[in-house]
């Protein structure tokens, strides 16, 4: 009997140690990581930081000043560039973003702008130029994701840019 008592408290020991190398190995190996989102869904930050780019080029070659608004509509451009650029950081650190998603031409979809800023009477450039900012803060207002407010501050100073060419383009039919 005591054998018999004994070969079952050595078995119960068992599972016990077992069950419970079981829950401390859990509880010790350490989690893993979540998997990578999916570069889709960074496309719109992705393509802002560099059409914004693109655009700032685009009106630095302009010769014309339009009064100074072509100066501070480059200096909103950039301010929403550094705004995405703090946006796609975010997204790397805090929602599992993979870097290369923000690789220049990963998945970015739509041309960069044409240097053809002539220093000819440039109100068709501008009237072009408004658009596509415009379309950049649309593409930005659709985006899901806050990224730490990164995306809210990008698309105020789209919209700060769009008001700058709006009125160089206005001083341009009157000067």
């Amino acid at each position: 009997m005591q054998s018999f008592a004994n070969k079952n408290v050595l078995a119960v020991a068992a599972s016990l140690a077992v069950g419970l190398g079981t829950v401390i190995g859990f509880a010790a190996a350490p989690a893993s990581a979540a998997p990578a989102r999916p570069c889709a869904q960074f496309r719109n930050v992705a393509h802002v930081v560099t059409r914004t780019g693109d655009a700032i080029e685009q009106l630095q070659h302009d010769s014309h000043d339009y009064g100074g608004h072509r100066v501070r509509a480059i200096a909103a451009l950039e301010n929403a560039r550094r705004e995405a650029i703090a946006a796609k950081d975010y997204a790397i650190a805090n929602e599992n973003a993979n870097p290369k998603c923000f690789a220049p031409g990963h998945a970015l979809e739509g041309g960069a702008f044409e240097n053809n800023h002539t220093g000819a009477r440039s109100d068709g450039f501008l009237a072009r130029d408004i658009r596509f900012v415009r379309n950049l803060a649309v593409q930005l207002e659709r985006d899901g994701d806050d990224y730490g407010g990164h995306r809210v501050a990008a698309i105020d100073a789209l919209h700060a840019a769009d008001r700058e060419l709006v009125t160089a383009e206005q001083f341009d039919r009157t000067h």
